[in-house]
């Protein structure tokens, strides 16, 4: 896998990635999945959707996201930038001007890949995104 990820970023060496699974609610902001750079290696947090499969998805989409935003020089502080401007958006990553658009339409891609591989129903996985905010 660090192979892979090296390739994808272009670099020699892949980064240390570590997922972080929490209640909703708990995290910087009101998101299901974040990511940040720390000591050089990849964060990862997802709320808990009740499903490891479904919390797999998340990481997998948060995980491309950000190594395409480092491959294509886009700054941890942007995305976070744009996503605190974005609240009221139910997807700050499809939002016209977001600068990590291609990077977020991109990981959108590998989750449902992921998905279909996985033979998880997108309309479930949907459904506990609702929940979530229905308990929120």
């Amino acid at each position: 896998m660090s192979l892979l990820i090296a390739a994808v970023l272009g670099i020699s060496a892949a980064p240390s990635i570590t997922v972080n699974v929490i209640p909703h609610g708990t995290g910087r902001y009101s998101t299901v999945g974040d990511w940040q750079w720390q000591d050089g290696g990849l964060v990862v947090t997802v709320s808990d959707l009740g499903d490891h499969r479904f919390n797999l998805l998340v990481a997998a989409h948060e995980m491309t996201e950000a190594l395409l935003s480092k491959r294509d020089g886009v700054t941890e502080q942007e995305v976070d930038a744009w996503d605190l401007a974005h609240l009221d958006a139910e997807e700050p990553g499809e939002v016209a001007g977001c600068p990590y658009h291609t990077q977020h339409a991109e990981a959108s891609q590998v989750e449902r890949w992921l998905a279909d591989l996985m033979g998880i129903d997108w309309d479930a996985y949907s459904q506990a995104f609702e929940r979530l905010d229905d308990e929120g």
